[in-house]
């Protein structure tokens, strides 16, 4: 955990609250730790074999990277394997093929449009 230290008192005004390099490292923990949490909480939902119907157990633990609006964050997700069969499965409706939160997705392609790089480049400074 970080810890932050900042001035008492407001004999300078720049002093007060979080600058935005501490803020951006607070709430990238905040996030990471999160999503540690729904990753977790993600492994107790055991998925049903496709082949025997019996219910899978947890194999091991696949590290991947997901890019979202407070940065990337690195989760282990589960695999599973079934005990009865031996038949492998992927996590419950966890979409292997994403890198990145819809979100995150849908501010990129805002703000890569033609229109949004125009108010950009017009905007006062």
């Amino acid at each position: 955990m970080t810890t932050i230290s900042r001035p008492d008192g407001l004999g300078d005004i720049a002093d007060l609250g979080l600058t935005l390099a501490e803020s951006k490292l607070l709430l990238a923990q905040v996030q990471q730790q999160l999503v540690a949490e729904q990753a977790n909480t993600h492994a107790t939902f055991r998925p049903d074999c496709r082949s025997c119907g019996g219910t899978c157990q947890v194999k091991d633990w696949q590290p991947h990277r997901m890019a979202t609006l407070f940065g990337e964050v690195r989760l282990k997700l589960p695999r599973f394997l079934c005990a009865g069969c031996g038949c492998g499965e992927t996590g419950v409706r966890w979409p292997s093929h994403c890198r990145s939160t819809p979100e995150l997705s849908q501010l990129q392609a805002r703000l890569s449009r033609p229109q949004a790089r125009r108010r950009a480049l017009q905007a006062p400074r």
